[in-house]
């Protein structure tokens, strides 16, 4: 009876051992494709921004050389739709301003 339960006992603290290792190889496999991804996607335009910032570029650029086309056609549209809080949102993400930059920014339209 004795042997039987000390089997028992073996096979759950296996099991639990089992189970906390998939677990932890189940983390580490998703923190992998994270770091994958955030390694291989381009870099944003406020990312460049803060790089050329962090090491030294000699000029600042304008707001008008941060913003591309793209995006400075987007956001005229969201103001327009009179949209302006998530205008400036995105202003923000794209190129690093800060909140009373994009603000002022956004306004002038």
């Amino acid at each position: 009876m004795e042997q039987v339960l000390v089997g028992l006992i073996i096979i759950l603290v296996v099991l639990i051992i089992g189970l906390s290792i998939a677990r932890i190889q189940e983390r580490t496999t998703e923190y992998d494709v994270f770091e994958a991804e955030r390694k291989s996607r381009p870099y944003t335009e406020a990312e460049v921004h803060h790089h050329k910032l962090e090491f030294g570029s000699k000029t600042t650029p304008n707001t008008s050389t941060r913003v591309s086309e793209y995006s400075e056609t987007e956001i005229r549209n969201l103001v327009q739709s009179g949209k302006k809080i998530l205008a400036i949102k995105m202003l923000i993400e794209k190129t690093g301003m800060s909140l009373s930059e994009a603000k002022r920014h956004i306004d002038k339209y």
